[in-house]
């Protein structure tokens, strides 16, 4: 229990269900169960918080962030079937959210003119990139290149092509079905070479991407480029203002209200009545509140 609200063995056992451990957490090396239990507790404080300050979420604002959800993924009802999720999971998501929201906006008011004003001043941010339908064949050397170019110029299908030749295990079974990518998940190299190449026609040879340390791939790609979705802006209708108020509430409320926020909280923690029905899990949460009491001295 959090000063007396129960977190129920249901609830806990279901979260275990789909809780996945941040890497970077300081808590990252002890049981998985208490990483979730220190997570639902900590989500329990911010709600009282937010409850004791009279900025508390209501029924009706969650109702509403449910239907903004909804709004901007029209599968979502569908995706949370397949991960055996319910509504109601989300719903107490959006609770914590909401609270968080609520606490760090207190105060914060953005207008219409604002929210118009920072639309028309950054016009980059509300652009859908262009999107490419694309195939793809990769190969290692400068002998699978010439086999490639060979079969193509013969008259062969780069999808049958891509079959033959391709070294890329994820594509190559489907005749280097890339899928349809934006533009920015392309490296600058690749995005560059399908920029200039028309439907129906491949790209020259690219480089792979590098790996995460800097260090450049051996492969050598070249695409099919099928289908051109242009760039275009995206409007600024209500979803979208609606969208851009909280962002910028949030900017905003960041900055004035964090700091007082994140010690209301520690105050909150430290005060607060736990009750951990596993004796390994209460001793470690004592642990833990000891160890933040010395670290502020």
């Amino acid at each position: 229990t959090v000063n007396g609200e129960e977190i129920k063995a249901a609830e806990y056992y279901k979260r275990m269900e789909w809780f996945r451990p941040e890497p970077q957490s300081a808590l990252i090396n002890m049981p998985v169960g208490f990483q979730v239990l220190r997570q639902m507790i900590s989500e329990r404080m911010i709600v009282q918080l937010a409850k004791s300050k009279g900025v508390a979420p209501t029924a009706p604002q969650i109702e509403a962030r449910l239907a903004a959800l909804y709004q901007e993924n029209p599968n979502l009802k569908a995706q949370l079937a397949q991960a055996g999720r319910s509504e109601d999971d989300i719903r107490a998501d959006l609770r914590n959210q909401e609270a968080q929201f609520n606490l760090l906006t207190a105060g914060i008011t953005i207008t219409d003119l604002e929210v118009e004003k920072h639309y028309k001043e950054n016009p980059s941010e509300f652009k859908e990139p262009a999107k490419y339908k694309l195939r793809v064949v990769a190969v290692g050397d400068d002998a699978g290149e010439k086999s490639v170019d060979a079969a193509l110029k013969a008259g062969k299908s780069f999808a049958d092509v891509a079959r033959q030749y391709s070294l890329d295990v994820t594509t190559k079974a489907r005749g280097g079905e890339y899928g349809v990518v934006p533009e920015t998940a392309l490296s600058d190299e690749s995005r560059k070479a399908v920029a200039i190449t028309p439907v129906g026609s491949t790209t020259a040879w690219v480089r792979g991407p590098k790996n995460p340390v800097g260090e450049q791939s051996n492969a050598r790609i070249k695409f099919l480029v099928e289908v051109i979705t242009p760039a275009k802006n995206i409007a600024l209708d209500a979803p979208m203002k609606s969208r851009l108020r909280r962002r910028l509430m949030l900017d905003k409320g960041t900055i004035r209200n964090k700091t007082s926020v994140g010690k209301d909280l520690e105050a909150a923690t430290q005060a607060a009545k736990v009750t951990i029905a596993e004796p390994q899990f209460q001793q470690l949460y004592s642990q833990l509140l000891d160890r933040v009491r010395k670290a502020q001295g």
